[in-house]
Order: C-alpha cells, then sequence, then structure tokens
C-alpha cells in the first residue's frame, strides 16, 4: 500500500502546485488562491479560485449592490472604533448577522454587522 497523506506530505505537494501555477498566473494575468485544505488518508482537496487581476471579488461586487439598499457607506470608507482604523472591504451574502468585512490598520480581517457601520461610519 502506498504512504498515507499528512500534513507534511499536504505542504510538500501544495508547494509545489503553488510553484507550477505561479508561471499559470503570469501567462493569463490571474490570481489563483485554495481554500481550507480536507483530507483522509489517501487523498485532499481544496477550493481553486482564480481571479482575472484588477478584477472585483465576489464580496466587492456584492458590497457595490447591496450597500445603498442598507444604507450603507461606500466601498473603502474608513470609520475610528477604541483608537483603532478600519475600513470597508466587502460584503459577505452567506452570513446571516456579521455580513459587512472590514479590515483594521494592522491588516487584520473582521465581521460585522450592518448596524455597526451605520452607528460609527455614518
Amino acid at each position: 500500500m502506498a504512504e498515507k497523506m499528512t500534513d507534511d506530505k499536504i505542504d510538500e505537494i501544495s508547494n509545489a502546485i503553488d510553484i507550477a501555477l505561479a508561471d499559470i498566473s503570469k501567462e493569463f494575468d490571474v490570481s489563483i488562491s485554495f481554500g481550507n485544505i480536507s483530507y483522509d488518508d489517501t487523498m485532499f482537496y481544496s477550493k481553486m479560485t482564480v481571479l482575472i487581476n484588477g478584477a472585483d471579488s465576489k464580496e466587492i461586487r456584492a458590497y457595490k449592490q447591496n450597500y445603498k439598499f442598507h444604507g450603507l457607506p461606500k466601498l473603502g470608507t474608513t470609520f475610528s472604533d477604541r483608537g483603532r482604523t478600519y475600513t470597508i472591504t466587502g460584503f459577505n451574502t452567506r452570513a446571516r448577522k456579521n455580513k459587512i468585512l472590514i479590515r483594521r490598520d494592522d491588516d487584520k480581517n473582521f465581521h460585522c454587522s450592518i448596524d455597526m457601520i451605520k452607528q460609527f461610519a455614518i
């Protein structure tokens, strides 16, 4: 029987895939990324996302489509809370409560509610 799939083996294979995809990314002017990896003894799998460079992500498109309906400020608006600065970066349509994606001044990403944005950013 072949060897089992381990964390080290997955890291090795993932790094090889990343190197191979770098050429494809340059050739077609796209960004390629992988989601979380799941695995068992014999295989691993992950979602691959390919985005045309310069194109809006689905979260940005969703924000642009929904911000007026919810009475929110424009994408990229900054606001302050407890001495930190946050920037609105997108909209998660699948989230039940915390639909707004924000980035703190130290580049850490968070989710927050529409009401929080209305309280602090408007």
